[in-house]
This record gives structure tokens, C-alpha cells and sequence, in this order.
């Protein structure tokens, strides 16, 4: 189910990123992609005087659960195929503000 809210967004994403750049169309990414993930989990009202904005977050789900998720939900919309994804980087965060994930992909053309 998370897998095809990423595609649902991503699509979305590439969307804006077409009318932003006035293209049109942006084509998915073709080359070497490095991937940055970088998510923010509330932080529930009872430990809010124990966590603080930033902190590690130390919880499930797992990092690598959350790379294979994005990743296989940007299969077929941001690139062809993961297997393009030479550089991984993940952060999971706690914070007081909206919960949310961010994806930067970059391409080495």
C-alpha cells in the first residue's frame, strides 16, 4: 500500500517539476541516480518533553524497509528500474511538525 502512494506521489511529483521547469514533460531519470530519503515521524503527545525536533528516530519501520519501498515506488515513473541507484542515503527523524518524506534524486548523466 505504501509502495503505491510513493508512485501516486512521485507521478505527481514529476508532474510539477514539468510545469515548473516549462518542458512539458520531464522524462524519467536514465543514468546513474543517487538517492536521498530523508523521513520525519510525529512525536507522540507523551513524549514530547523526552524527544526533541531532529533526534534519531530508533523505531519501525526499518530504514532499509523504507529504501525499498520508495524505491520500488519510483520504479516505472521516476526511473526505469532501481537497479539505477548506485548511492543510498537514509534518515529517519523525529519532529514536532507535519510527518513527511523527502526524496531527492539525482542523476549523473
Amino acid at each position: 500500500m505504501y509502495e503505491n502512494m510513493v508512485s501516486m506521489v512521485a507521478r505527481d511529483a514529476m508532474k510539477t517539476a514539468a510545469a515548473i521547469s516549462g518542458s512539458g514533460e520531464i522524462k524519467m531519470a536514465s543514468g546513474a541516480i543517487r538517492l536521498s530519503i530523508a523521513s520525519y515521524f510525529p512525536i507522540a503527545d507523551t513524549r514530547k518533553k523526552k524527544i526533541t525536533e531532529g533526534q534519531p528516530h530508533t523505531q519501525r519501520p526499518d530504514a532499509d524497509n523504507l529504501l525499498k519501498a520508495i524505491a520500488d515506488g519510483c520504479n516505472g515513473v521516476v526511473w526505469n528500474d532501481d537497479c539505477a541507484v548506485y548511492e543510498k542515503h537514509v534518515v529517519k527523524r523525529w519532529t514536532h511538525q507535519q510527518p513527511r518524506c523527502e526524496v531527492t534524486v539525482e542523476v549523473d548523466e
